[in-house]
């Protein structure tokens, strides 16, 4: 962590996964939606690493959401108030960030998130990955998609909604999804009073029709459950030197959807995701993977495969 101020970078969920997928996959698309005022921006960024967007949608609001990130360490949620942030490590706040007012909490307030339908180009698709949000939105996303012809499903949970009072709309999210992608502290929160029993929630879930669970645990790596044949395993960590921690979840998630895709192995597809989320913590902004040099992603995962444990 080098407290280096990085400005104005187009950021989102959506191009931090996309990133990821991209980087072992070809063929990748983005449904989202930003400000008009982002447009050119975001087209000359996607275009450049071959990326579709002809289901994105642009909003009518004429100013760009800015958020102030700001992290003290790694896998420690990050400030979001430029003033305490740089009070705390006692430096100056900078001027380009003086006059800014940044968004504590990003929320889009478009009716129409997503579009009615998905572009002609998507009809055919195979995989695809549900970046966490609001839960209406998720839930649009996941009627939205033909799962009859997808065969790799995932969905990453937002905490916001991981409470007992959503229990059973995030149950109905598990049909037909292939892995669960969340924390074992969110898990907890959605069964409270419910269920305390990670043994008996992980038979619920599969229950429901998730074919596998991935649980994000920061430093301590990552816990697949894989349902079929009723084993777990933890998946480490890739040892890297971590600039910039945003978007590691969302990286992790399409190195995970790129490999699942490929190899259908989910022990395979962990060790891709955690891969991925090295890489992408060692720069800043969600194409840094796409230039890593070629090979990285491999030689990574040779290196930490025989780091796997059956628990």
């Amino acid at each position: 962590m080098n407290h280096k101020v990085h400005e104005r970078i187009l950021a989102g969920p959506a191009l931090y996964a996309a990133s990821g997928i991209k980087s072992c996959a070809d063929n990748v698309g983005v449904i989202s939606a930003v400000p008009t005022i982002d447009k050119t921006e975001l087209q000359q960024s996607l275009q450049k690493f071959n990326i579709d967007y002809s289901c994105v949608i642009y909003t009518s609001s004429s100013s760009i959401d800015e958020q102030f990130l700001g992290y003290l360490a790694p896998y420690t949620p990050p400030s979001q108030l430029p003033i305490p942030y740089f009070s705390s490590l006692q430096l100056s706040l900078p001027a380009s960030i003086r006059s800014n007012a940044f968004l504590t909490v990003l929320i889009n307030q478009e009716q129409n998130y997503f579009p009615v339908e998905l572009s002609p180009v998507y009809l055919n698709a195979s995989a695809a990955h549900i970046c966490a949000a609001e839960l209406k939105y998720q839930v649009k996303a996941f009627t939205l998609l033909d799962k009859t012809a997808i065969s790799v499903l995932t969905l990453l949970s937002d905490p916001g909604y991981m409470i007992p009072s959503k229990w059973e709309m995030v149950m109905n999210l598990m049909n037909g999804l292939s892995i669960f992608i969340t924390t074992r502290g969110q898990l907890t929160s959605l069964f409270k009073n419910r269920n305390n029993d990670l043994n008996e929630i992980y038979k619920i879930l599969h229950a429901h029709g998730c074919a596998y669970l991935v649980t994000i645990n920061d430093a301590e790596g990552y816990e697949l459950i894989d349902f079929h044949i009723r084993k777990k395993y933890t998946i480490p960590v890739y040892p890297s030197n971590i600039i910039d921690p945003t978007g590691m979840d969302e990286a992790f998630c399409g190195g995970l959807l790129a490999e699942m895709r490929h190899s259908h192995d989910p022990i395979q597809a962990v060790l891709c995701g955690s891969v991925l989320a090295s890489i992408k913590a060692e720069g800043c902004g969600p194409f840094f993977p796409l230039e890593a040099a070629p090979g990285l992603i491999d030689a990574r995962i040779q290196r930490i495969k025989d780091w796997v444990k059956e628990i």
